[in-house]
């Protein structure tokens, strides 16, 4: 697939039976999310200032799930969605979720972690790392005022 998916414990199901209610929430699904610790589901999975929402600004055309754009991965409930399968996040996410730490998964196309090719594309880490900082700014009490022309440690590390 070639689409970003955000990974914070909901299900596709649990996306698809949200998107399909009138009006749409998320709001009896906080408690499932490891976000929860930042604030309702519905803004931090749906809102414009979402983390879907914020990748998707930085990299337009890619198709993030979920986002504003595309609620949930069922195409016959949301458009705009490519495809019905979608990673909620794994282990880790479920591991380290508590209710005052927020975990989240990403899980990059292909083509934005350099399959195919020799390294990941060193714009699509800018966007992502642009992203989460705008997100965690947004999100968190504390601001992230951290560097993210973060090309040349970057350059090093990918081989």
């Amino acid at each position: 697939r070639q689409r970003l998916e955000v990974g914070a414990l909901l299900s596709g199901d649990w996306l698809n039976k949200a998107a399909r209610m009138k009006p749409q929430t998320l709001a009896g699904l906080n408690a499932n999310s490891s976000l929860r610790a930042l604030g309702p589901a519905d803004a931090l999975m749906w809102g414009n200032s979402s983390l879907g929402a914020l990748l998707a600004s930085n990299r337009p055309g890619l198709e993030v799930l979920p986002s504003p754009h595309a609620l949930c991965p069922d195409p016959a409930i949301c458009p705009k969605s490519t495809s019905p399968g979608y990673y909620r996040g794994g282990y880790t996410t479920a591991v380290h979720a508590s209710g005052t730490r927020p975990t989240v998964q990403l899980e990059l196309p292909p083509d934005m972690r350099g399959r195919g090719t020799p390294s990941p594309e060193i714009a699509a880490i800018r966007q992502v790392g642009a992203a989460l900082a705008a997100f965690l700014n947004e999100h968190y009490a504390e601001s992230c005022n951290a560097d993210v022309h973060f090309a040349p440690p970057i350059a090093n590390l990918v081989r």
